[in-house]
């Protein structure tokens, strides 16, 4: 967990049994295992979301912009491990994929 409270991920410390138990669980998760077996659905969700925000876009004009990803890095460290995790996220892409999203019925606000 990131102690830094400008982070984009940052929880207070404080003592809190669940708060607690959960970091320990998610501390126990990150492997690099998990990320691994974790990317192809990833892939995939990300995948289906743009396909629903494509289908959005027809509806309505948002300005929906389909231009790729921009990764901006502070350090070559960052930059180096960002290129790792494309060569990777191309491999992954590459790959079939083993999910599909159901259809659901179109919501109406009431």
């Amino acid at each position: 967990m990131d102690a830094e409270p400008e982070s984009p991920f940052y929880i207070k410390p404080r003592l809190n049994w669940d708060l607690i138990t959960w970091g320990l669980k998610f501390w126990r998760a990150s492997t690099q295992r998990h990320v691994e077996r974790s990317a192809p659905l990833l892939r995939d969700l990300s995948l289906a979301s743009r396909k629903l925000y494509a289908g959005l876009a027809e509806q309505e004009d948002f300005g929906l912009v389909k231009k790729g990803l921009l990764m901006l890095c502070k350090t070559q460290h960052g930059l180096d491990e960002e290129a790792v995790t494309a060569e990777k996220a191309r491999a992954w892409a590459s790959q079939p994929r083993s999910w599909t999203p159901e259809p659901r019925p179109r919501w109406t606000p009431p």
